[in-house]
């Protein structure tokens, strides 16, 4: 989730495939991950060409433009530079102020 293209495939409105689910990824208290991608296990990695196979035989054509969109909304209600630092710079303070 640190990887430039990881905000990248948000900001075109694309499915990012997340390779692990053991990373706590960034605002994941807000932000529902799995309504726009798909996770792979580590472990699987080497089968990645075949699950994705796999989801799109699954997946409705209609259920893949939906995770488009929303990973779009994703990108702009919470990524976006506009929106991501104020709402970073305010919860630093909440916990500077909690004590954490």
């Amino acid at each position: 989730p640190q990887s430039f293209s990881f905000y990248e495939t948000l900001y075109y409105g694309r499915i990012p495939i997340l390779f692990t689910h053991a990373v706590r990824y960034p605002l994941e208290h807000l932000v529902a991950y799995d309504a726009f991608s798909f996770r792979i296990a580590e472990d699987d990695v080497l089968e990645t060409g075949s699950i994705l196979k796999r989801i799109l035989r699954e997946h409705p054509e209609k259920d893949l433009h939906t995770r488009c969109v929303r990973a779009c909304k994703t990108w702009n209600a919470f990524f976006r530079e506009e929106v991501f630092f104020p709402r970073l710079f305010t919860m630093l303070e909440e916990y500077l102020r909690r004590g954490v």
